[in-house]
C-alpha cells in the first residue's frame, strides 16, 4: 500500500480519475484518504464535497472496505473497485445509513457527489492520477 500511496502522490495533485473503458474524465482532481485518521473519518462531519475522495484499503475484501453514512449529512457515491481499477459496485449512500457493503471484493473505494456515479458503470476500468 505504501508504494501505491507513493505513486499517487507522485504525481504531484494527484491529476484526477478517468475512466479509461469509456475514455473520459470522471473527476479533475482527488483527495486521498491515505492514513487511519482519514479514512476512519471519511465523510463524517462535513458539510459537502469539493472533490472526491479516494480509500485505498490494505486488503481485498467485502467486508474491510464496508462502510457507513452515520453523521454523513449529505447523499453522496459510493464506487467500489476492485485490485485492477475495475468498478465491481455504484451506489447512492443516503445519510444516516448504518452499514453498506459493496456486492464484490474491493481494493478501492471512491466517495464523490452523487452526479459521480453516473459516470461510470460495473465493468468500467479507473485509473487515478493521470488522464
Amino acid at each position: 500500500m505504501q508504494a501505491e500511496r507513493e505513486d499517487l502522490e507522485s504525481s504531484g495533485s494527484m491529476g484526477g480519475i478517468y475512466n479509461k473503458s469509456r475514455k473520459k474524465r470522471v473527476a479533475q482532481d482527488f483527495e486521498l484518504a491515505d492514513s487511519i485518521p482519514k479514512r476512519a473519518l471519511g465523510l463524517m462531519f462535513r458539510c459537502g464535497l469539493k472533490m472526491p475522495v479516494l480509500f485505498v484499503f490494505d486488503n481485498r475484501s467485502r467486508y474491510s472496505c464496508s462502510i457507513h453514512s452515520l453523521f454523513v449529512f449529505f447523499p453522496f457515491s459510493a464506487i467500489f473497485l476492485d485490485e485492477g481499477k475495475r468498478v465491481v459496485d455504484v451506489r447512492i449512500a443516503r445519510p444516516f445509513v448504518s452499514f453498506i457493503i459493496p456486492k464484490k471484493r474491493s481494493k478501492y473505494l471512491i466517495e464523490g457527489k452523487p452526479e459521480l456515479a453516473e459516470l461510470v458503470r460495473v465493468g468500467d476500468v479507473l485509473e487515478f492520477g493521470t488522464g
